[in-house]
């Protein structure tokens, strides 16, 4: 799930430049002996895209924010057993995808997300968005 864009939007001849807000939500969970370990994760994103179009219902974007990444994962200790830990993460988050328009105010996307922060992942993903007034 992933809430996409609220921000400004500055267009020019050639680009479109958007300030973003965006609030993601990823769970992936791993089998363990005798247990599944959990591992959620919430990133805020702050941050700018440019846009560009490659044909009427296409358009092109590189982004660069700050993210602000909530966690929780958990972990297998054979002395304690499963074990959860939450954590705050800061980084940067560069991306490109393409951004398929559907209306004035919704959009869909495909995306790749690299996301340098204390402990990095990649993302590659399809979004459904919104445009704020």
């Amino acid at each position: 799930m992933d809430f996409q864009r609220l921000g400004l939007d500055v267009a020019s001849k050639n680009a479109e430049f958007q300030g973003r807000v965006s609030l993601g939500y990823y769970d992936w969970d791993k089998d363990a002996p005798g247990t599944t370990l959990d591992y959620q994760r919430v990133p805020l994103f702050l941050g700018a895209r440019v846009l560009t179009s490659l044909a009427p219902q296409v358009k092109l974007y590189g982004q660069l924010g700050l993210e602000l990444s909530f966690g929780d994962k958990d972990s297998f200790n054979n002395t304690f057993g499963k074990q959860s830990d939450s954590e705050l993460n800061v980084g940067i988050t560069p991306g490109i995808g393409l951004l398929f328009p559907i209306s004035n105010s919704f959009y869909s996307a495909i995306r790749f997300d690299y996301h340098i922060i204390s402990d990095d992942y990649a993302m590659l993903g399809l979004t459904l968005g919104f445009n704020l007034p």
